[in-house]
C-alpha cells in the first residue's frame, strides 16, 4: 500500500512540476532547457524530504 501511495505522490509531484514549467514558460520568455534545469534542481532538492516522510510513514506502520 505504501508503494502505491508513493507512486501516486511522485506522479502528482511530476504533474505539478510540468504544469508549473508550462506556466513559467508561457509567462517568461526563457529557453526551455534552463526552465527544465531549474525545475529538475527543485525536484532533486525536494526528493530527500519526500523520502524522509515516506520513511516515517513506514516506521509508523511497522509492527
Amino acid at each position: 500500500m505504501n508503494f502505491l501511495i508513493g507512486l501516486a505522490m511522485m506522479g502528482h509531484l511530476i504533474s505539478v512540476l510540468l504544469r508549473s514549467a508550462n506556466i513559467a514558460r508561457s509567462k517568461v520568455d526563457i529557453p526551455s532547457s534552463i526552465n527544465l534545469g531549474v525545475f529538475m534542481m527543485i525536484y532533486m532538492i525536494s526528493l530527500p524530504i519526500l523520502q524522509s516522510k515516506f520513511n516515517k510513514i513506514g516506521q509508523k506502520q511497522s509492527p
